[in-house]
């Protein structure tokens, strides 16, 4: 029962955490590339080459695609793990995948986390040295919440 209270931090880095931008300008900053973690060690996030992927606790969070434009990241979730909850396999799960194991086993708790494509976030950011600074500015669904997050390179 003791990861159930992790859902709303899993809940809140699935949100930082997600992205697809489909366009012709579709890049990464290799600045991003690497191991990013916060002041306490608890959240790691990992870019690669337009990829990234989140881990609280050292357990495999959310994970998807990045691209960014100027100083503006766009990240949405592509898969989410099942370590993080106490009911689902411990594996990295699609969204259609997700939803499947959601109905057969009667688990529509986490229709929270539909559609994936929801958790679609844009960040401004900034690198300097090995600090990265996130600086969330809402969704299409709340455009009226801001704050930052800052990691060091791991």
């Amino acid at each position: 029962m003791a990861k159930l209270n992790l859902w709303p931090r899993v809940l809140v880095i699935a949100l930082l955490s997600g992205i697809i931008f489909i366009s012709c300008n579709r890049r990464s900053d290799s600045s991003l590339i690497g191991v990013w973690g916060n002041t306490d060690g608890l959240i790691k996030q990992f870019h690669n080459n337009g990829a990234w992927e989140v881990s609280t606790g050292g357990i495999p969070n959310t994970k998807g695609t990045f691209t960014v434009d100027g100083n503006t990241i766009t990240r949405v979730m592509t898969h989410l793990h099942g370590g993080v909850f106490n009911d689902l396999e411990s594996r990295w799960f699609s969204e259609s995948e997700l939803e499947m194991v959601v109905v057969e086993n009667n688990l529509f708790h986490y229709m929270v986390i539909f559609p994936f494509d929801r958790q679609t976030e844009i960040y401004t950011y900034s690198v300097s040295g090995d600090t990265v600074v996130f600086i969330y500015t809402g969704t299409d669904r709340d455009e009226t919440e801001i704050f930052s997050q800052t990691f060091t390179r791991r």
